[in-house]
């Protein structure tokens, strides 16, 4: 994250962090920024640790996904495979994909 605040203020503001996220990693390897999402993420629920939330992910074809806990393959087909995962204490985790 060195180097990537966004206003230079060294205020901890959690939008600024989820607009990083969604504007891509700074190389434009990735479409979203993960470290930055995991920032704001942990800004959002720092003073609501335990709180629990679940996260919907489409994915453009037909993907499985290897055992990983706190998540629930909604569907897929063709088109699209749809996923969702139980989110706590902002903490993140791998999920590996294959077709």
């Amino acid at each position: 994250m060195s180097g990537r605040h966004p206003n230079r203020k060294r205020q901890l503001v959690p939008i600024q962090y989820a607009t990083m996220a969604i504007a891509g990693t700074p190389d434009g390897k990735q479409k979203y920024a993960p470290e930055m999402a995991a920032v704001y993420l942990r800004l959002v629920y720092l003073n609501n640790d335990s709180s629990e939330t679940s996260v919907t992910v489409t994915l453009k074809g037909q993907c499985q996904m290897a055992d990983t806990p706190y998540r629930e393959l909604v569907s897929a087909d063709k088109k699209q495979t749809v996923l969702r995962f139980m989110c706590r204490d902002a903490a993140n985790f791998d999920v590996e994909l294959y077709k």
